[in-house]
Parts: structure tokens; C-alpha cells; sequence
């Protein structure tokens, strides 16, 4: 009774989910108040707090199988890529925009791409899957339109990203995998699917392990180190 989330949710989550109730002077985001919800206990929780939380991963992990498409050997139906690069990369960065360009081409390939669906390097993967169906001259005016707030600390940073939608509404999908471990870094709104675990270690852990057809490294620091 009381939670901010349903552990037993029977689909994964999506960008306009864990954003309602989003503003930018009062958020009052579902993101944020399972965050919050989290925070208070995310080291020592309670036996049924820590019960729900395992339930709630357990969810996600099926509706994940069910989307990628995973058969009795491991293997997905879906060509996954991951991408795996630094939470703190600007919008304006080259890297940033090598990522995106680089996700847009595997997309029109048919390569499904997957980040761990933070800012940085992970938000550039899924703005280029995203832009899949669109020309490499759309993904550069959306560079433009977000770059009046390159950090995830800007204001305007998500409101910037929403704006892209106005102009190009039709995108490709893609997936994130983020967690609330992370909390404070907003999740990206570019991909369509969002399974996002209280369980980092879960997390890190089936993000690379979807990846079958190839994992992309972009710079990065320990995290991404790690990954590697």
C-alpha cells in the first residue's frame, strides 16, 4: 500500500509514462517520485520494500524477453546493438553526434538499438535510432534545437528534447535500459521502450547481455570501463 509503482506491471515503461505530471519549476514526474520513493531506503530496505522491488525487476525482465524476443537458447529474434559511453557528454560534443549518426545508420539497417537510457552518450544512441526513417540533415537541426541545453543539468534539458517530437513525431524504436540507482540523472525520451530497474546490477548486467549482434563503446570513464 502507498508505492509509487506497481510491481506487478505487466509492460514496460515509456517516456510519456514516467513523465507525467513533469514540469520543470514543480516536477511531479512519476520518474521522480518513484526516485524519491526509492532514495529513502535504496541501501538498507525494509523485507517488503525490498520484496516489491525484486517483483517490480521480475516484471520488467519478462516484458523485455517478450519484446526482444528471446528463445529457449538465449537468443533474441530482434538484432540488438548496445551502446555504452559517458553519462556526462554534452549535446554539443563530437562524440555526442558521432553516436547519434552512428545509431541512425545501424537503425536503417535493422539493428534494434539499446543504451543504458541515461543523457550523454546514451541519449545521443537513442535520438539516432530515433531518426532512423528520417535524413542524417534532420538528426543535425534536432542537434540544433537541443543544444540550448547541452548538460542534463541545464534547464531546459528535457523540455528541449520533447520540442524535437513537434517537428519529427514519427520516430523509430529503440530501448533504454536505465535505472533508479541513478536516479538524478533524468531517463532520455527518445526511446520508445524503457525498462528501468531499481537493480543496477540487474541492469548493467542484461543491457550487455542483450547485445547478440555488437556493442558500440563511445568515451566514457568507470562505467563504461566496467562495461567493457
Amino acid at each position: 500500500e502507498g508505492l509509487p509503482y506497481n510491481p506487478y506491471r505487466r509492460e514496460l515503461y515509456t517516456c510519456r509514462e514516467l513523465l507525467d505530471g513533469y514540469n520543470e519549476l514543480d516536477d511531479q514526474s512519476l520518474d521522480l517520485k518513484i526516485y524519491k520513493h526509492f532514495s529513502v531506503s535504496r541501501y538498507n530496505p525494509h523485507i517488503i520494500e525490498a520484496h516489491s522491488q525484486r517483483i517490480h525487476d521480475h516484471a520488467i525482465d519478462d516484458s523485455l524477453r517478450e519484446l526482444v524476443g528471446y528463445d529457449d537458447t538465449g537468443m533474441t529474434g530482434m538484432k540488438c546493438v548496445g551502446f555504452m559511453g559517458g553519462h556526462g557528454k554534452l549535446r554539443t560534443d563530437p562524440f555526442y553526434r558521432k553516436t547519434a549518426h552512428t545509431a541512425r545508420l545501424l537503425g536503417k539497417e535493422g539493428y534494434f538499438i539499446i543504451s543504458g537510457g541515461g543523457p550523454g552518450i546514451m541519449e545521443s544512441a537513442n535520438l539516432g535510432a530515433y531518426f532512423a526513417n528520417y535524413e542524417a540533415e534532420d538528426l543535425e537541426k534536432a542537434f540544433k534545437i537541443m543544444e540550448v541545453a547541452p548538460h542534463y543539468t541545464d534547464p531546459g534539458f528535457i523540455q528541449s528534447a520533447l520540442d524535437v517530437f513537434e517537428y519529427y513525431p514519427e520516430g523509430a524504436e529503440s530501448l533504454a535500459i536505465p535505472t533508479w540507482f541513478y536516479g538524478h540523472e533524468p531517463s532520455n525520451v527518445f526511446a520508445s521502450h524503457i525498462a528501468k530497474y531499481f537493480s543496477n546490477s540487474i541492469r548493467e548486467d542484461t543491457l550487455l547481455a542483450l547485445c547478440h549482434h555488437g556493442v558500440v563503446f563511445a568515451p566514457g570513464s568507470a562505467g563504461t570501463t566496467q562495461e567493457i
